[in-house]
């Protein structure tokens, strides 16, 4: 049988595995609400300017490094996330990994069969719609793409449209 020191070591493992699983779940929380906050922040300033009625002559200016700070903040926050799903993988994984050797030195649970599922079945419609942050934030940055490229750019709304779908699809997939 495995001595219960060993026991205590794989629990103590599993614990901070799960711990920092956590922690890092919520990191990408908080960086997500943050860029949508600053998203909305610099909409409503830059809708509040443009719609008065002689709009301030460096109006261009401000329109530009709004959108500019929002296109650089979306794509760090973009490649933050995408860091911490490899790593969430991982803990995951690791998780897995230290349940199954708990479930391996314990003769009750192999007699029980357990062996819960940790993630959910999914279906070949839900396997590409997971809402994941990158895609979400991936569409933001197709929408900042967009308003860059008509505002900023004067390009048209197909020339826009046709720009933020690339910078979509690009990253979201």
């Amino acid at each position: 049988g495995m001595t219960m020191e060993a026991k205590d070591v794989l629990l103590a493992d599993l614990e901070h595995a799960r711990r920092v699983l956590l922690e890092s779940e919520r990191g990408a929380e908080t960086r997500v609400n943050f860029l949508l906050s600053f998203g909305a922040a610099v909409g409503a300033g830059l809708a509040a300017l443009h719609s008065t009625a002689t709009p301030p002559p460096w109006i261009n200016e401000v329109t530009n490094a709004g959108l500019g700070a929002l296109l650089l903040l979306s794509l760090v926050v973009y490649l933050r996330v995408l860091r911490r799903n490899r790593l969430s993988d991982h803990y995951m994984r690791l998780i897995k990994e230290i349940s199954g050797h708990l479930h391996t030195i314990s003769s009750q649970l192999a007699e029980l069969r357990y062996n819960p599922r940790w993630t959910p079945k999914e279906t070949a419609v839900w396997s590409h719609l997971r809402g994941s942050y990158a895609q979400m934030i991936s569409l933001i940055i197709g929408l900042v793409v967009v308003a860059f490229t008509v505002v900023s750019l004067g390009q048209s709304w197909q020339v826009a449209i046709a720009a933020g779908t690339i910078a979509f699809g690009t990253l979201s997939f």
